[in-house]
C-alpha cells in the first residue's frame, strides 16, 4: 500500500509540473513576443539614432529574450508531444530539401559560435515519409547542440545517407564528446551533463528530447555514439519507394 500511494503522488507531482509548465508558458508567450519586437524597433531606430553604447545594451537584451523565446517554444513543444497532440502531416519527400532548410536557418547561430558548418548530401534522392517543418526541427535540434559543444574554428557536419530500407540524417561534431555516466540519460528532458554544462553553452536542456520525440512521432528512430572529440546524433526513417 505505501508503495503504492508513493508511486501515484509521484504521478500526481509530474502532472501538477506538467500543467504548471504548460499555464506559465503560454502565459509568457505574448508578452514575450511584445518585448522581442520592441527590442527590434530600437535596434533598428524606429525611437531615434541609438548610441553605441546604448545599441550593446539592447543586443544583449534582444539576444536574451530571444533565448527565453526559444524556451518557450521548446517547453509548450514538449508539453504537445507528452499530451499526444503534436500533429504531423507526413508527406513522402525528399529528406535533403528539408535538412538544408535547418543548415541555412542555423547558420547565423554557427557564425556567431565561430564554427564551421558543412552539409555532405546523398548521391541520390532520399525519399521517406515525413513532416517537412517538423524533420527541420531535429535536424535544426541536432546542429544547433553540436555547435554548442565545438570548439572555436571546429566544423559541425550535417550527412544525409541511405542504406537498406532507411534514410538517416546524421550531424557530427568534434567537441569533447558525451561522458559516459551522462549517456543513458541524453534523451531526457531537462537532462545536463556536469551540472549544468548545458546552461554554460546556452542550451534549454530540451532539445534533444524534442528531437527524439518529433522523430519517433513520423515513426522513425534516433541514436547516437560518441567518443573523445567525437559526436554524432542521427535521426532514421523507414525508406519510401513512393514518388513525391
Amino acid at each position: 500500500m505505501g508503495l503504492q500511494a508513493d508511486i501515484t503522488a509521484r504521478k500526481e507531482s509530474e502532472r501538477l509540473k506538467d500543467e504548471f509548465l504548460s499555464v506559465v508558458s503560454h502565459e509568457l508567450r505574448t508578452p514575450l513576443t511584445a518585448i522581442q519586437g520592441a527590442l527590434g524597433l530600437l535596434l533598428g531606430g524606429a525611437a531615434g539614432a541609438v548610441l553605441p553604447p546604448q545599441a550593446e545594451m539592447l543586443r544583449i537584451a534582444h539576444q536574451n529574450a530571444d533565448r527565453l523565446g526559444r524556451l518557450v517554444n521548446d517547453l509548450l513543444d514538449l508539453q504537445k508531444v507528452e499530451a499526444g497532440r503534436m500533429s504531423f502531416d507526413l508527406r513522402v519527400q525528399d529528406l535533403t530539401a528539408a535538412a538544408a532548410l535547418a543548415f541555412q536557418a542555423i547558420q547565423p547561430f554557427a557564425v556567431a559560435r565561430g564554427v564551421h558548418l558543412r552539409m555532405e548530401p546523398p548521391g541520390e534522392p532520399l525519399l521517406a515519409a515525413v513532416d517537412g517543418d517538423r524533420l527541420q526541427q531535429v535536424a535544426a535540434n541536432f546542429i544547433s547542440n553540436a555547435i554548442r559543444y565545438s570548439p572555436a574554428e571546429g566544423t559541425v557536419v550535417l550527412r544525409l545517407r541511405g542504406d537498406e530500407g532507411w534514410a538517416w540524417l546524421e550531424v557530427e561534431d568534434h567537441g569533447p564528446g558525451i561522458p559516459e555516466a551522462f549517456r543513458s540519460r541524453i534523451f531526457q528532458k531537462f537532462a545536463q551533463a556536469e551540472g549544468g554544462t548545458t546552461r554554460i553553452q546556452g542550451g534549454t536542456g530540451l532539445g534533444l528530447s524534442i528531437a527524439k520525440s518529433l522523430a519517433e512521432g513520423m515513426g522513425g528512430q534516433v541514436s547516437f555514439e560518441s567518443a573523445p572529440c567525437r559526436t554524432l546524433f542521427r535521426a532514421g526513417f523507414p525508406r519510401s519507394l513512393e514518388t513525391p
